[in-house]
């Protein structure tokens, strides 16, 4: 049985960091550049994670954006022992899966959509939806925010439709209803 595997944090020299030659994570230039923004302003918060002979498991864009950068140095979360290569594959996906889900209330109350889009959170929720503008069965209510944001709402009745209106407007949220 394989020891129980503890992690340890380190500073370690870029150039000694090898990536994992089939690392199956790519990322859009658009994203890239959002992360180079990101390591610009906040720095390093997270450490990336390698084997103890220094191949990379997780964190294989961000050290190109950090080289890019001219970084010389970054925190590396080692593990105690070698792993196996179930262990290392797990980790290589697991350190790239988001486990949890976003609380839409709190989102919407206290961030700005753009913060949100600018920081990679997939905000679908907040923009519209193409199948609306074909338009649909139920009542419709058109949301219209000063952030240039349209949001199409459908609903069963004309009565629902009036209910969010006034909550919108409770809120000082512009918005018109129609059909």
């Amino acid at each position: 049985m394989a020891k129980k595997l503890e992690w340890h944090e380190k500073t370690v020299a870029v150039k000694d960091l090898r990536p994992f030659e089939r690392n199956p994570r790519t990322i859009t230039k658009q994203d890239y550049n959002k992360l180079l923004a990101s390591l610009k302003k906040l720095g390093q918060f997270t450490p990336l994670t390698a084997t103890p002979d220094l191949r990379i498991i997780g964190g294989h864009q961000r050290i190109k954006a950090m080289q890019e950068l001219g970084w010389q140095d970054v925190r590396v979360s080692i593990p105690s022992r070698d792993l196996t290569d179930a262990e290392f594959h797990e980790i290589l996906i697991r350190s790239n899966v988001a486990n949890g889900q976003w609380n839409m209330d709190i989102l919407a109350a206290d961030f700005e959509v753009q913060d949100l889009l600018d920081w990679g959170v997939n905000v679908d929720w907040a923009l519209p939806d193409n199948d609306a503008k074909e338009g649909g069965d139920g009542d419709s209510l058109e949301l219209l925010e000063t952030s240039n944001y349209k949001i199409t709402c459908e609903f069963g009745s004309e009565r629902e439709a009036f209910i969010f209106l006034d909550e919108m407007k409770q809120r000082k949220i512009s918005a018109k209803a129609g059909k």
